[in-house]
């Protein structure tokens, strides 16, 4: 999801202002885990931005963005003539993966108090994948199904 989008979803929410006075917004660091060898231990940030709707009730928003950047030593593999014997080179690789994550959900306060609350809710999400490879002495970018080490 573009950029834009996600800036007019923030605005059609917090613009839900006129209909209660509660709205709350939050940025946070992130920090995951994955067994992808990619992706690895992302590190990131994320956005969230909640509008009541109704007493118990409240329409939210969250995108996160997690990366990881490493170099590997690999094969790059690159179509050489004859087709049958690729140019294939040993190579310092660098992998760039990153990972953003747009959820829309509502959720139901069950407990609340002056310094908590408890909500259960249930939401939609999309995950956009992204991975650039490149060898370093070479320059060139490598298709990802070409580079597991």
């Amino acid at each position: 999801m573009n950029r834009l989008a996600i800036v007019a979803i923030i605005l059609a929410i917090t613009g839900l202002n006129s209909v209660m006075a509660t709205t709350e917004i939050g940025f946070a660091g992130l920090t995951g885990w994955s067994n992808n060898y990619f992706l690895q231990d992302p590190q990131g940030w994320g956005l969230t931005v909640s509008q009541r709707v109704a007493k118990k009730i409240s329409l939210s928003m969250t995108y996160n963005h997690l990366d990881n950047d490493f170099r590997y030593i690999g094969t790059t593999q690159f179509g050489g003539f004859p087709p049958p014997n690729p140019d294939t080179t040993r190579d310092m690789i660098r992998s760039d993966a990153s990972a953003d994550i747009f959820e829309i959900s509502i959720h139901f306060t069950l407990v609340e108090d002056k310094k908590m609350r408890l909500e259960a809710g249930v939401g939609v999400g999309n995950a956009e994948l992204n991975l650039r490879l490149k060898g370093e002495s070479t320059g060139r970018g490598i298709s990802s199904e070409k580079s597991v080490p």
